[in-house]
């Protein structure tokens, strides 16, 4: 009886120790996702600078405590894999969603894993991941091409449609009437239904050409952006490539240097900048020098300036100059909420004997994210 009873004291402590333990997982968890999300670091705003953080944090400085900073998740190492550009010789983080729409940095400004886990203390102690995803998914489908566009749009919550909500909208359509493409937009308004659902008809535009469709569907305080693009030619592309993110420089490079893969032809471009105002309305911002031709063996890239100041979105239409008359379009976030992009930063908790989660409900960029940090003791 008293080896029965040793044996069961032994059983029960274990339990007990077990428990303790992850509840102190449980608690640190907890913990260090609301200093990742409620702190903007030290400097506060290393995420428009190319300074590295001293203090490890992701709130918007100049916001309320439930906005992250776009910026500073724009410098996290969450790329899928490390781009290498044959001309400059350098390595790019890229944050990919499809062909030509990307976010490639140089990893020399880059906040990786490693440097994250020593300013937040835990280097060795814990390992950790943070994933952000949109809390509103919004998909958005062509229906009809002739004779005129029309467009399916559907925003579903983590566990409804967004039932009667509004949409902003933005069709941009992509012309060649001179030596470079031209923009035409068409920017609207509409509502959902009760199943989250609205469609959009373009009377008198064809499909034939290129073009993208924004479209930001919203209830108060729960907005979702999706969009869909359409492209003539996709085996070339300009790759705008973040040079500076303090100067706000982007440089445009020849698809062909990035992946070697693509056609070789040069590429006359236009670019444009979108940004989302008030009301969520789309706001044209014309660059400066943004008609120009990319191409391989040329010298230097042609560069473009953004200022850092505001979110949007970099649109970059380009025609292949082989005698086709094929046209495309590349996209790329000027921080990381504009195209509602998703992050995953950190080592993964797969395999991992206990690993314990917190999620909490953010802003970036005016979308709705929900972070969540997963944790387990190493």
């Amino acid at each position: 009886m008293i080896l029965v009873f040793i044996g069961l004291a032994n059983q029960t402590l274990q339990s007990a120790t077990l428990y303790q333990s992850q509840r102190n997982l449980d608690a640190r968890c907890s913990g260090l996702l609301d200093s990742m999300l409620y702190s903007p670091g030290v400097p506060s705003y290393w995420g428009i600078y190319s300074s590295a953080p001293t203090v490890f944090g992701l709130q918007d400085p100049v916001s309320s405590e439930n906005q992250l900073s776009s910026f500073s998740l724009m410098r996290l190492g969450s790329g899928t894999q490390t781009v290498y550009n044959f001309k400059t010789g350098a390595s790019y983080n890229n944050v990919t969603i499809g062909p030509g729409d990307s976010l490639l940095e140089p990893v020399t400004e880059i906040v990786n894993y490693t440097a994250a886990s020593q300013l937040l203390g835990i280097n060795g102690t814990y390992g950790f991941q943070l994933t952000l995803k949109p809390t509103v998914t919004v998909s958005v489908s062509m229906t009809q091409s002739s004779p005129s566009l029309s467009f399916s749009v559907n925003a579903k919550g983590t566990g409804a449609p967004l039932s009667n909500g509004a949409v902003s909208y933005c069709l941009i359509v992509i012309s060649f009437q001179s030596a470079y493409p031209s923009y035409s937009l068409m920017p609207g308004t509409g509502t959902l239904d009760n199943l989250g659902s609205t469609f959009l008809n373009f009377s008198g535009v064809s499909g034939s050409s290129s073009f993208v469709l924004f479209a930001y569907t919203y209830l108060p305080g729960l907005v979702g952006m999706g969009y869909y693009k359409h492209v003539t030619d996709n085996s070339t592309y300009v790759a705008p490539i973040v040079s500076d993110v303090g100067t706000g420089q982007v440089v445009l490079a020849h698809s062909y240097d990035i992946d070697r893969q693509s056609s070789t032809a040069p590429l006359t471009y236009n670019a444009t900048f979108i940004s989302v105002g008030n009301g969520l309305a789309f706001v044209n911002n014309p660059m400066q020098n943004s008609y120009g031709t990319v191409d391989l063996g040329a010298g230097d890239y042609e560069a473009l300036t953004i200022s850092y100041g505001s979110c949007g979105i970099l649109v970059i239409a380009y025609e292949k100059s082989d005698g086709a008359s094929t046209t495309g379009l590349s996209l790329m976030p000027w921080g990381i909420g504009p195209l509602a992009f998703p992050i995953t930063f950190g080592d993964s908790p797969a395999g991992k004997e206990w690993v314990s989660t917190d999620l909490r409900q953010v802003v970036v960029g005016n979308v709705a994210y929900q972070a969540v940090l997963s944790l387990w003791s190493m």
